[in-house]
Order: C-alpha cells, then sequence, then structure tokens
C-alpha cells in the first residue's frame, strides 16, 4: 500500500530534486498542464511540463541551492518563503503551490523587492 503524499512532501520533494540536480526528480513533482506565474504582474512563465522542463533548463546548470526559510501550510496549498544561494548571494522570494492530483499544479512566485541580500 502507497502512502499519500501530503502538499508538504510534495513541494519538499520539488526542492531536493532541484538541490540534487536532479530534473527528472524535480519534472515528476509537476503535473503535465502545470502553470508558473511571477507575481505581481500575473505574467505567465510556464503553461505545461514541456515549457516547466525549457524554463529551468539554465537553473539547473547553476551553481544555486534553495533554503526554505519558513512554510505554511493551508489545505492543498503550500507557501515558501524560499532563500536561493549562488555563491555569495542570495535571492529570496515566496512561493505559492497549488497541489492537486498528488502534483504541483500551479505555482505563484513573488519577487522580493530587493535584487540582492547578502547572507550573514
Amino acid at each position: 500500500m502507497q502512502v499519500k503524499r501530503t502538499p508538504a512532501d510534495i513541494v519538499q520533494a520539488q526542492v531536493d530534486a532541484y538541490n540534487a540536480r536532479d530534473f527528472d526528480a524535480f519534472a515528476s513533482t509537476y503535473g503535465d498542464h502545470a502553470e508558473i506565474f511571477r507575481m505581481p504582474s500575473g505574467k505567465s512563465l510556464v503553461r505545461d511540463k514541456a515549457e516547466l522542463i525549457s524554463f529551468y533548463t539554465d537553473a539547473f546548470n547553476a551553481e544555486g541551492l534553495v533554503e526554505i526559510v519558513d512554510r505554511i501550510v493551508i489545505g492543498d496549498n503550500v507557501v515558501d518563503h524560499e532563500r536561493l544561494l549562488v555563491g555569495n548571494e542570495s535571492h529570496e522570494a515566496l512561493a505559492l503551490y497549488e497541489i492537486r492530483e498528488d502534483c504541483i499544479q500551479r505555482v505563484w512566485l513573488f519577487e522580493v523587492l530587493q535584487e540582492k541580500i547578502r547572507p550573514r
């Protein structure tokens, strides 16, 4: 019997796969018609798995790591305060994940207004 993953489990699997540079595992956390939006403009960045692969190709070639600063789970939604660490710099964002059918279906990305935040 397979244990059903929680929304937090699915988002954490995505983060872990990103940090491990395991693109197949990363993509498997997303639905075939997953969408990603940049907020507050609402601009569509990704509309399906093929676009997801194209969108994240450069990110997977970079040396950055994502750390979760804080996480809130409300039903099938996960809100992460994420920090992307690249060398001596970090970039912060809020990501709202909508989980349905055991995968990420929609993501809304809110970038922090400061372009670069130096780690302590």
